[in-house]
């Protein structure tokens, strides 16, 4: 039929783009660094349950696991793990737990090595909903299985001190409490948390990544009950920025080095995509443990700065300055019972490592790769002799922050720095 003269043709639909982006809302994202086995029956299978929170309201997200530890390097777990998960809401309409799924399945294969094993969407209506609202806080129940003598993946440190947590291990025909609902498996012991979460939110959403050493993670800090007073500074930080907890991931590992973070990061890397900043605290043991130059240190930092800025467009690099390292005579009682015998005089006023490197970091910024120098040091550095740390209480090693009062005020500095960040672009 022929078209009819003068006819109006219909207007055509601009699409329109969604200010929703894919990002990373988890609190808690702690990493695994070290592989626990199944030597017997009664290590068959590995049950527990994790607390977590929602920062940012959505009406679904996903869960985020691994199959590979962080040690010097990225090392596979070394086996398969047979795996079923649930998310239990104890404020929602509807209580019991609900069975995640992973290509419509129950239960799902965590392939040894695998980078990122996510979950299908997990639904707000699922538990009577309509969106999962920012500051709610829910329960991740797991049981696993391997073979005897099979490996599972476990974080560096674990979890007795967050209330209602707990796992255990037991044999496969034991019967299962997955669907259970309370604290069914004791408390303490180790926990299993997913690195990340994934939603739908805000392309505005801030959403940071960590990587460093022990001082980066948590040290000698507990891993807090959900009220921000545990988890280090970087967690405790990000807890309640300008009201509001900003998600992270903090995929650190204590006595690393940058050195050994660009020689193996590839895994952990495919997971930048769902991060917009990324925060990072290197060095101190490419000092001690390397005897590497400020120079070579640097270069390292701006080799994954770029890098991870190249990964992700719009995304931001904050790093951090040494901290003070030094010997203690007295556990940390004193400010005088602190040196720098032998390699650590690196660290002391003057010396040839930390002074240089942090003036290097700190004249980057701007240069494209650098984004934000940031000093911890005034939270916990003596005002008189700022290369050793404020004493007493504030360490017991002279090197990590002591848990409690140095972790509390790094963590309120870092505070600062984060509620100055504008939203992301």
């Amino acid at each position: 039929m022929p078209a009819l003269v003068g006819a109006r043709r219909p207007a055509l639909l601009t699409p329109q783009k969604s200010n929703l982006k894919l990002l990373n809302i988890g609190t808690r994202g702690e990493w695994p660094t070290v592989r626990i086995q199944s030597a017997n029956t009664s290590y068959e299978s590995f049950r527990g349950r994790v607390k977590l929170a929602i920062p940012v309201a959505c009406k679904r997200f996903k869960t985020v696991d691994v199959g590979f530890y962080v040690n010097v390097a990225e090392v596979a777990l070394g086996n398969d793990v047979a795996a079923e998960f649930a998310i239990e809401i104890p404020t929602a309409p509807i209580t019991t737990p609900q069975r995640v799924r992973y290509g419509g399945s129950t239960s799902t294969i965590i392939p040894d090595g695998a980078a990122e094993h996510t979950s299908d969407w997990i639904e707000a209506s699922w538990f009577g909903l309509t969106e999962f609202p920012a500051g709610l806080e829910y329960w991740r129940r797991w049981d696993m299985r391997v073979p005897q003598g099979g490996w599972y993946l476990q974080p560096t440190v674990n979890s007795s001190l967050i209330n209602g947590e707990g796992s255990t291990f037991v044999a496969a025909a034991t019967a299962s409490t997955l669907l259970s609902t309370g604290a069914t498996y004791g408390s303490g012991n180790y926990s299993h948390v997913p690195v990340m979460v994934l939603a739908e939110v805000p392309a505005s959403t801030i959403s940071v990544w960590g990587d460093g050493d022990s001082i980066m993670i948590l040290s000698n800090d507990n891993f807090g009950d959900g009220s921000g007073n545990g988890g280090g500074w970087f967690r405790r930080g990000l807890y309640s920025v300008n009201g509001a907890r900003i998600p992270n991931t903090n995929a650190g590992r204590g006595s690393t080095q940058i050195s050994h973070f660009v020689a193996s990061h590839s895994k952990r890397a495919q997971l930048w995509k769902y991060t917009n900043r990324r925060v990072s605290h290197y060095g101190t043991n490419d000092f001690v443990s390397g005897a590497r130059t400020a120079a070579a240190i640097f270069a390292d930092h701006v080799a994954m700065a770029r890098e991870y800025k190249l990964s992700v467009p719009g995304g931001k690099n904050t790093i951090s300055a040494i901290l003070p390292r030094a010997n203690t005579s007295d556990a940390g009682a004193t400010v005088a019972g602190q040196t720098f015998p032998g390699v650590l005089s690196v660290f002391a006023a003057g010396g040839i490592g930390r002074d240089p490197l942090n003036a290097l970091l700190q004249g980057a910024v701007g240069g494209g790769w650098i984004d934000e120098f940031m000093d911890l040091s005034p939270a916990i550095a003596d005002a008189t002799f700022p290369d050793r740390w404020k004493a007493p209480g504030y360490t017991i090693d002279a090197i990590h922050p002591s848990a409690g009062t140095a972790s509390a005020a790094m963590g309120a500095t870092f505070n600062a720095v984060a509620a100055a960040w504008p939203a992301a672009a």
